[in-house]
């Protein structure tokens, strides 16, 4: 299996878990963003308790063997906006 990890991040007063392992490689913070904007955002969540909420579900599930959406994966938060 592998490894999900994401950062959950807020843009315009939305919140998004964002992968940063992007072609198979670890990315920053900052390229993990731009790449995510330039395939689509999605909706996102209205406040970070959400998004958090979600992210760490959705690493539950994955651990468990259940299905999982691929685009938000094991959380690690990152409170800044951008």
């Amino acid at each position: 299996m592998a490894h999900r990890k994401s950062i959950t991040v807020g843009i315009d007063d939305r919140f998004f878990n964002i992968p940063t392992v992007v072609g198979g490689k670890q990315v920053s913070a900052k390229k993990a963003v731009g790449a995510a904007q330039r395939k689509g955002l999605g909706r996102g969540f209205k406040n970070i308790e959400s998004a958090v909420t979600a992210a760490k579900t959705r690493s539950r599930k994955s651990r468990s063997g259940a299905p999982t959406n691929p685009s938000s994966p094991k959380n690690r938060t990152f409170r800044k906006k951008i």
